[in-house]
């Protein structure tokens, strides 16, 4: 875990070589650059942790292969693009947070409600729209927040203005009704 310590540059492609890596977190610092996609070749993560940084691009598909993972964070970056469908694979997933990417559009993938042990989750300050599929089947959500006004969420927990101009509203946007 290297946290806080004002890394910058893209994410380094010798990662990709510590394939028993169980736990990744580069949150906090400077990163630009994609999210790469050789990251799904880490199949023995739980936990991925990419936020606060200034990642751009689209989530990779190939996340959708670290099947182990149980915590997903790449909040506040400026990813843009679609959820790849490939997420609603990632069957141990407890947190996701793809919050505060305002240039995410598209709807919220479908297979996203095969995320039976998601009890965390965050979609707010983006441009997803349509129907949250957590809603369907997901019976372990303790805190679910999305921009309602975009996101039909009958079973958020809370829900968030937009981001007005790309500034984001923190004031009640973390769970709170």
């Amino acid at each position: 875990v290297l946290i806080q310590n004002a890394l910058t540059g893209s994410i380094p492609s010798s990662l990709g070589k510590l394939t028993a890596l169980e736990s990744l977190g580069l949150y906090k610092n400077a990163l630009s650059g994609t999210i790469p996609s050789w990251l799904g070749l880490l199949t023995e993560l739980r936990y991925l942790g990419l936020h606060i940084n200034a990642l751009n691009g689209t989530i990779p598909d190939d996340l959708g292969l670290l099947t182990k993972l149980t915590d997903l964070a790449v909040y506040s970056n400026d990813l843009t693009g679609t959820i790849p469908s490939s997420l609603g694979q990632l069957m141990n997933l407890n947190v996701i947070d793809v919050s505060e990417n305002v240039l995410l559009s598209g709807t919220i993938p479908l297979e996203i409600s095969n995320l039976s042990n998601v009890d965390r989750a965050w979609f707010y300050n983006t441009n997803l729209t349509g129907t949250m599929p957590l809603c369907a089947l997901n019976k372990t959500l303790d805190i679910l927040v999305a921009d309602c006004m975009k996101v039909d969420c009958p079973c958020c927990t809370g829900c968030c203005p937009s981001a007005f101009n790309g500034i984001p509203a923190f004031d009640y946007c973390y769970g709170e009704t």
